[in-house]
């Protein structure tokens, strides 16, 4: 067998044993036409909690979470993650204080893309 075959059939079988999984992605779609205010709280164990807070401009905002598709099991480990959340918009504020409330809020999220690689959150 020549050289270039054994490449060519090397990178074939490498081809095709490498995973193509999508980025596991989360979509912040703020349809107001004011930004919103987004508070999470990160739960480490063994270290302090971390406190993170952003404003989502109207549009979308895209956060990453590793690859593949949201899965129940997958929800449920980014849900873990998190101590709470608390979207503030101009007329109320939703608070989800608990991974469980997190948890259910996300599996009621649509859906979308390649394998269900997008969790659409939308705030109108």
């Amino acid at each position: 067998m020549s050289t270039r075959l054994q490449v060519l059939l090397a990178g074939l079988a490498l081809a095709g044993l490498t995973a193509c999984d999508p980025a596991l992605r989360m979509v912040f779609h703020n349809q107001t036409q004011q930004p919103v205010s987004f508070k999470t709280i990160y739960s480490r164990p063994g270290l302090p909690d971390t406190t993170s807070q952003r404003l989502l401009l109207p549009g979308r905002t895209t956060m990453y979470f590793g690859i593949g598709g949201w899965s129940d099991s997958a929800t449920f480990q980014i849900a873990r993650r998190f101590k709470s959340w608390e979207v503030a918009r101009a007329n109320d504020t939703l608070r989800l204080s608990d991974s469980k409330a997190l948890y259910q809020f996300l599996r009621n999220c649509p859906h979308k893309g390649f394998i269900q690689s997008t969790l659409l959150v939308e705030f109108e």
